[in-house]
């Protein structure tokens, strides 16, 4: 049986239509142009990339290995009679500053003249706060309020460096702090010193100093490969 032209026509037009979907799909794939590339990638950037980090991280070890000797060896040199007499005598004569120093407040919270410049100081800053919070809290405002705290602030310290300057008791006590603290710092020091007779403490150093160099190094050559890449 003959197919008729007119029931040919339908089917002519589907596969015009594939046909078309077709040349669209494969000019699709090859229209617009080649995609561009990816970017280049610097291998030797990479690489130096990685190699800081791991440098960083051997580093950060090391710190933290020198670290745990240095604590371990203070846990047993801070057990020394020569560093608890030294510690004691240091808080005690911090004590004793502390007392002759509230000693001072006492007898200054008595006194009209520091009275009145404690009044000044707290409504200068009364004043400077209260403008901050109002409509106006530029620095032609605020300024000067501020320059007025500081300056009663100023007031009210001489005052009470003038009171510790002729208060024997404080003079005394804070010369002794002076002492003790000179005394701990010095054993400090000594300990620090004695590290270096620490063969834990001598190999940590080591690898830390090494750990460091190599980060340098590690730095350096990322700069300059960096650099040839532009």
């Amino acid at each position: 049986m003959r197919t008729s032209l007119s029931n040919r026509l339908p089917l002519l037009a589907i596969v015009g239509v594939l046909g078309v979907s077709v040349a669209f799909g494969k000019s699709g794939s090859k229209g617009g142009g080649a995609a561009a590339p990816p970017p280049k990638v610097n291998t030797a950037v990479t690489a130096d990339t990685t190699a800081l980090a791991a440098a960083q991280s051997n580093s950060a070890k090391a710190s933290a290995a020198v670290a745990d000797v240095q604590d371990k060896a203070w846990a047993t040199y801070s057990q020394t009679p020569e560093w608890t007499t030294a510690q004691s005598n240091a808080d005690q004569a911090q004590a004793d500053v502390d007392t002759a120093r509230q000693g001072i407040k006492d007898r200054l919270a008595n006194d009209p003249d520091y009275q009145a410049a404690v009044a000044a100081q707290q409504k200068a800053q009364a004043d400077l706060d209260t403008a901050k919070a109002g409509d106006d809290p530029t620095p032609d405002t605020l300024m000067p309020l501020a320059n007025a705290v500081l300056d009663q602030e100023r007031k009210v310290n001489k005052m009470e460096s003038d009171a510790a300057d002729s208060d024997d008791t404080y003079r005394q006590a804070k010369a002794k702090l002076d002492d003790a603290n000179a005394k701990r710092q010095a054993l400090k020091d000594q300990f620090q010193t004695s590290l270096m007779s620490n063969a834990d403490y001598v190999a940590a150093k080591k690898s830390l100093d090494d750990a460091q160099k190599a980060v340098a190094a590690a730095q350096q050559k990322l700069a300059a490969d960096s650099k040839t890449a532009e």
